[in-house]
């Protein structure tokens, strides 16, 4: 295009170009608006975040300490199991022999 025909088609349809732009531009701003996020919530969105994460290390440090317990005491039994298994048979042993 020649800058005649640019200059020619700017007086005809100028006025509607510049209310389509304006229209664009409202929208763009309305939609910034709305989904803009301030350094506030920014920040109170990430201490959020920090403080479900430090919930969650100490739920997952209980269940480590529930483990580990369980595991001890899975231990305590077994010995407990072995020593009855073996008044058992000591016991089975004593009345063969009477």
């Amino acid at each position: 295009m020649k800058m005649g025909q640019i200059n020619g088609m700017l007086k005809e349809h100028g006025e509607w170009i510049y209310r389509g732009l304006l229209l664009v531009l409202l929208a763009a701003n309305l939609w910034l608006q709305k989904n803009f996020v301030t350094k506030l919530d920014y920040d109170a969105d990430r201490a959020a975040q920090a403080k479900a994460t430090e919930s969650v290390k100490e739920a997952i440090v209980q269940i480590q300490t529930t483990i580990v317990l369980m595991k001890e005491e899975n231990r305590v039994n077994d010995r407990q199991e072995k020593a009855l298994l073996d008044h058992e048979t000591r016991i089975r042993t004593l009345e063969k022999g009477k």
